[in-house]
Formats: C-alpha cells, structure tokens, sequence
C-alpha cells in the first residue's frame, strides 16, 4: 500500500485553531446582511460553511463555531445573553452533532462520490442533525416570543427542508472536489473520505 504523503490530522496548520471563528462571524454577518427574508436565511453561510470544516478540522472547530455565534448573537434580534448562549449552543451543536453520528455511525472509510457514500452522508450527516438541531435553535425563538407555536412548526419544517437541500447540494459538493485540494496541501485531515472524487 502506498504510504500517505499528506499529514494527520495532528498535523494540521496552527491556523485552523483561530480561523474558524473569523471565518464564521464574517459569513453570519454576510448571512443576516444579504441573504436573508424576513426571519429566514436563504443561505446560512455559517452552516454551510462550519460542516466541512468539522470534517477537514475535527473538534476543535466547535468551541471556535459556538464563540461565532455568540459574538454575532444579537444580529439575530435575541437580546438576553442566556438565549443567545442557548441558541450559540444550539447551531453549533447541531453541526458537530452531524459530524459526530457520521463518524460513529458511517465510518471514515466512505467514497463520497457514489450512491452509497451519498446516502449515507445524507442519513447520519445532514438528515438527524436537521430534525434535532433545528428544534433546539428554534425554541430559542419561542422563548422570546418572536415565534407562535404555530409559526414554530411551519418555520421548522420550512427550514428543515432548506438546510437538507443545500447541504446535499453545496456542503457534499464542497467536501467531494475541496477534500483532495486540501489534501494535497496538507491542509485536511486524511482520516476521512478515501478517494472522495472516485467511486467506489
């Protein structure tokens, strides 16, 4: 077998502990600036974003993902800091807790670019996290007022079905063609997604 020429993930750049949280902060503010409607987010950079970073990066994406949102947490138009840490929480979480039930669950050993590896990201890494996840940062909301009971439920299953659609469209797109870029830059771990542009 041939010996990898790109580095573990121990061997990351020193950069990929900071960058995140810059990263992130700007892309929420791009995020609530010019791609919102009403309370919507047509694209939520920050999720799209953050996903292959977990995957590239591991955990230490997550304290710098929560710190993110909590320092643009009052763009969201929550005003009480514990809501605001409750709904930090609750977006990151809901990323990292994608990338978790893959890891655990799909192995790390998957060709992204076939119809198993598609399937099965979709399962255990966009699927769950989205039913979970959105639930969580969402009652958030209804804490404030800001939503209805009946508004909550619309405005779950609303976004639910954007953020499955555009993480299956851009986020496995990004991690498909990105992955191997990085790679070869030693700037991704290699523990994940053998091959990821081949088929199996």
């Amino acid at each position: 077998m041939e010996k990898e020429s790109v580095p573990l993930k121990e061997d990351l750049p020193a950069f990929t502990y900071w960058a995140p949280f810059l990263v992130l902060a700007i892309s929420k503010v791009i995020s609530f600036h010019y791609l919102s409607y009403g309370h919507l987010q047509v694209l939520y950079l920050p999720y799209l974003i953050s996903m292959p970073m977990y995957f590239w990066w591991g955990s230490r994406v997550f304290p710098q993902h929560v710190l993110a949102e909590m320092a643009t947490g009052s763009m969201t138009g929550l005003n009480d800091w514990m809501v605001i840490l409750f709904y930090a929480l609750a977006n990151a979480s809901k990323v990292y807790m994608g990338y978790l039930i893959y890891r655990q669950i799909a192995g790390t050993k998957v060709a992204l670019k076939s119809l198993q590896g598609f399937l099965k990201f979709f399962a255990w890494g966009v699927l769950i996290q989205n039913l979970v996840g959105n639930f969580l940062f969402l009652s958030a909301y209804v804490q404030t007022g800001a939503y209805g009971s009946a508004m909550f439920w619309r405005q779950y299953l609303i976004i639910t079905a954007i953020d499955c659609v555009e993480a299956m469209i851009i986020i496995y797109g990004i991690l498909v063609f990105a992955t191997p870029f990085l790679r070869e830059r030693g700037l991704a771990r290699t523990d994940f997604f053998i091959n990821p542009t081949e088929v199996d």
